[in-house]
């Protein structure tokens, strides 16, 4: 490529006029004599004497590079050639070659993270409150509860001082990947994706393995027009916990847009096992619950052995068993009448109204009754006919060993009009014949009964788990009192629908006729052979859940329905408060609180829908010894117009 040159031309000065200047723009090419060209513009005999044309040559010079200074830098394409060449000065032609030649521009270096939030920050507010807040929030920089603050500015819906306070701790630690998630959250929420994106790429250089930064990863890349780059997040967040409620939840939205007509994907499934969202769980008719909540309900059902002899053998462990379980049934009803005669009454009520989210849901009332009306239908349709079942084997049972004993009568009667010598084998024999077909009838009649027992276990079973699995999910949502009553009264429902199971297990034995000999039977043990332990685990997996915390400015206490927080006095502020950004939050209690990592759910109207214990899949080597850790999991949006609240 031909290099191309720019020269300034001055003529010397001639008579009755002034100097003349030329600018050519010419290759190397196109020049092909240029010495010729000058010298047809040599001075005449009138020019100045030398000394003059050297002085005005020389000030000249100084005039050109003060004019063409900028041009100069400017022109960036030169050459190192042409930047290198030398001014050429021509004193006897008074002529000066001045080639335009500037230093190649050097790429000013990025600036930290923390200063480019610190621009944006000024940028939306000034730089008087930016610093005046900063100023209030320096004391809480490098505090073990950090995290809660942010956590308290985040439920507040006031991003732009979590941010700011984000900031201050990044100048310190700016290679944490927590901190530059939960600033990119903050960052998002300020409406401010471009920076979002960049600290969320420091983070997964830090920490690429972790699903909530790549799940945030892919809901910032899809809000700045990257949809196949944030699929790419989201799969592989969800490859790392198959259950991440916000990356399925956005494969599964975006899968809808796509293909409307398929409604239910196993993302939409997978989100909700991962934590509940009401907005998500209305587009399924029976959502599944989250795995924090699924347990293996544990009951003993009674023993019913092969025959009737080890069946009758079992009865004083059926005793035992009944005995246990009318001393549970009567600390049950006592609890309930306690608790009715002393009244309701919840401490911590006012104060969580005053400073706090409740959980809400407009659809727990329904699923309550439903479970409810299910075990209406257990009682109904599959436990009474199992009832009149067993009472008309046990009547036939009865009827029968009534005939047998009236035929063994009339055969004693027999024998007793043989002769003597001969009447006591008759007797002997009529008596062997009884317990033979006492054996046979209790065996009968048992096999019966024992068919109609295993039959509604096996039926109830699956009831009874169901309701235990789901009743405690959904009664937090109830208000304390009806929540505390419905409680007792289901426990207490589900304790005699226990017991009844049992009854009917050793029903035949309380209604048999017991043997006209005691040599048909073999003998009672003593003690029970095995040990009865009559129990169905009526457990509540939220019961766990109680963390507080609590300095002189903030507090924070997490409850199976609430979380309460405060501050007094209130934290700075630059902005009003609003609502809680649409998102799911992992929290992290120090290791030496005792407490165990917490999930919490906030819809896009600012409502907590879940809350809940984290397994050890979404928390391995997050919690620390000492500090506050939270991790803020951002939601997709279902329209770009929900992307920020602060454009």
């Amino acid at each position: 490529m031909v290099e191309a040159f720019s020269y300034l031309i001055f003529l010397p000065r001639k008579a009755g006029g002034g100097h003349k200047v030329i600018n050519l723009n010419a290759s190397r090419s196109k020049r092909k004599n240029p010495e010729k060209d000058l010298e047809s513009q040599r001075p005449g005999p009138e020019s100045k004497p030398p000394f003059f044309r050297i002085l005005e040559a020389v000030w000249l010079l100084t005039f050109a590079f003060l004019i063409l200074a900028p041009e100069m830098l400017s022109a960036a394409s030169l050459s190192e050639k042409t930047a290198a060449s030398l001014i050429t000065v021509n004193y006897s032609n008074s002529l000066f070659l001045l080639p335009i030649c500037p230093e190649p521009q050097k790429k000013p270096a990025t600036s930290p993270l923390h200063l480019r939030i610190q621009e944006f920050l000024v940028k939306k507010v000034g730089l008087e409150p930016i610093d005046k807040l900063e100023q209030e929030l320096k004391p809480l920089v490098n505090t073990e509860a950090l995290d809660l603050y942010l956590f308290y500015y985040w439920l507040r819906g006031q991003p732009l001082e979590g941010l700011c306070l984000s900031r201050l701790q990044l100048r310190l630690s700016p290679a944490d990947p927590i901190l530059l998630n939960n600033a990119a959250a903050f960052l998002y929420a300020a409406g401010e994706q471009k920076l979002a994106s960049e600290a969320l790429a420091e983070a997964r250089a830090i920490l690429p393995d972790n699903a909530v930064i790549l799940s945030n990863s892919g809901v910032v890349n899809y809000l700045l027009g990257q949809p196949g780059g944030a699929r790419k997040y989201f799969l592989k967040a969800v490859s790392l916990d198959n259950h991440q409620p916000e990356a399925n939840r956005a494969l599964h939205l975006m899968k809808l847009q796509e293909s409307p007509a398929e409604r239910f994907t196993p993302y939409l499934k997978n989100s909700l096992s991962g934590a509940y969202r009401e907005s998500l769980a209305r587009l399924v008719e029976n959502p599944p619950i989250p795995l924090a909540f699924q347990q293996e309900i544990y009951s003993a059902w009674p023993d019913l052995p092969e025959d009737f002899e080890s069946y009758y053998r079992q009865t004083p462990y059926y005793q035992s068993a009944f005995l246990r379980m009318e001393g549970k049934e009567v600390e049950l009803r006592e609890n309930f009448e306690k608790l009715l005669a002393a009244g309701l009454s919840f401490p911590e009520t006012e104060f969580s109204v005053a400073g706090g989210l409740a959980l809400s849901s407009a659809r727990a009332y329904m699923y309550l009754t439903e479970l409810e009306g299910k075990l209406d239908y257990l009682e109904r349709e599959i436990e009474s006919p199992a009832d009149m079942k067993l009472s008309e084997i046990v009547a036939r049972a009865n009827s029968q060993l009534e005939t047998l004993w009236k035929d063994y009568q009339k055969k004693e009667k027999a024998c007793l009009r043989l002769p003597r010598e001969e009447r006591i084998e008759c007797i002997k024999k009529a008596q062997e014949e009884y317990c033979l077909r006492y054996r046979q009838q209790s065996e009968y009649f048992y096999q019966s009964c024992r068919k109609v027992v295993l039959s509604f276990l096996r039926q109830a079973d699956p009831y009874l788990k169901d309701f235990v699995g789901r009743f405690y999910f959904w009664l937090r949502y109830l208000p304390e009192e009806p929540r505390t009553r419905k409680k007792l009264e289901a426990e207490l429902r589900l304790w005699r629908l226990y017991q009844r199971l049992w009854e009917k297990s050793f029903l035949l034995l309380t209604r048999l006729p017991p043997p006209a000999f005691k040599d048909c039977l073999p003998p009672l043990p003593l003690e029970p052979e095995t040990s009865a332990e009559p129990i169905i685990s009526l457990y509540d997996p939220s019961s766990g859940i109680s963390i507080d915390y609590e300095d002189p400015k903030l507090t924070f206490r997490f409850r199976p329905d609430r979380v309460i927080f405060a501050a007094f006095p209130p934290l700075p502020e630059l902005s009003p408060v609003g609502k809680p950004f649409m998102s799911t939050v992992h929290l992290y209690p120090p290791e030496t609180s005792g407490g165990r990592p917490l999930y919490l759910v906030l819809e896009a109207d600012g409502k907590l829908s879940d809350i809940g214990e984290l397994g050890p899949w979404a928390y391995t080597g997050l919690s620390t010894a000492t500090s506050w850790r939270i991790l803020l999991n951002l939601s997709l949006p279902e329209s770009l117009k929900e992307a920020s609240r602060f454009p």
